[in-house]
């Protein structure tokens, strides 16, 4: 009687364990596919901002913002910047709106030789009442 009672009590132990490590391996899983948490954004769904320098020293911004469907207008300002002097100085800004909850923008302009440039795009996102911001930075590139 005591071994069948030590053998129920080893086996519910051990099942106890296995469902907690497979718990834990299953968290693990879920954190491993998204290492980086995302702030929860209210209104913006999705924003991108990129920059493309060609050999000719023609530069294209573009910018793109998707909102949820409560969103009744977003807005994209998009600043070429010039890194000089130990200073990020904006040379260009770009502006598109949109009464709707998608807008994007495709802007070229061009840039002098030997400098580096980088984009920063703020979107805006307005439902009415209030509004939503969100600011990405391109990484830089050298002309």
């Amino acid at each position: 009687m005591k071994k069948l009672l030590k053998t129920l009590t080893f086996g519910i132990i051990f099942s106890l364990l296995l469902s907690n490590t497979a718990y834990a391996l299953e968290k693990l899983e879920v954190d491993y596919v998204n290492p980086i948490p995302k702030p929860l954004m209210t209104y913006i769904n999705e924003a991108d901002t990129d920059i493309d320098i060609d050999g000719s020293g023609n530069v294209t911004v573009s910018a793109s913002i998707y909102a949820y469907s409560n969103v009744d207008k977003v807005k994209i300002i998009s600043r070429l910047q010039r890194y000089r002097n130990g200073k990020w100085r904006t040379v260009k800004s770009f502006t598109k709106s949109k009464k709707k909850n998608y807008a994007s923008l495709e802007e070229e302009y061009s840039v002098s030789k030997g400098y580096y440039y980088r984009v920063k795009t703020t979107f805006i996102a307005y439902d009415g009442y209030s509004n939503e911001r969100k600011t990405i930075w391109t990484g830089s590139e050298k002309y």
